[in-house]
């Protein structure tokens, strides 16, 4: 299986993250499962517009991992894009149309709430490595 997610950066380096459907508490970065015959950014296009509304103009590709979760075997694809207040309107946090919570969080405290607790300790070293969080 192949997922495309979105580090979607604030000029506070928060991300953007959204709740999951059956649990408001737990949260991740927006994206989901590249569909048969898609390729990644078209699926990474798609799920940013059903998770957030946003029609996302770019992305820059970061890396690729894999990623087992409940003896499922994933490849996941992660971008990253800056959030310029002049093209996308702001907001705090809202409710999608798919009934999750959107919100900006740092890195550490996404940590905190995600059942994805290797893969984003492994993203928030990448960062760190490259001087983009400390």
């Amino acid at each position: 299986m192949k997922i495309a997610v979105l580090a979607l950066f604030n000029e506070k380096d928060e991300l953007l993250c959204v709740s999951r459907k059956d649990n408001h508490e737990t949260y991740g970065l927006i994206g989901g499962k590249v569909e048969e015959n898609e390729i990644v950014i078209e699926a990474l296009m798609r799920e940013v517009m059903e998770e957030t509304s946003l029609e996302l103009g770019y992305a820059d590709f970061v890396y690729d991992v894999l990623h087992t979760e409940n003896n499922i075997e994933s490849r996941v694809y992660l971008f990253a894009a800056l959030y310029d207040p002049k093209y996308i309107w702001r907001f705090n946090s809202l409710m999608n149309n798919e009934g999750c919570t959107l919100k900006w969080m740092s890195i550490h405290d996404l940590i905190k709430c995600t059942p994805y607790v290797s893969f984003y300790e492994e993203f928030r070293d990448f960062l760190i490595k490259r001087n983009v969080i400390s």
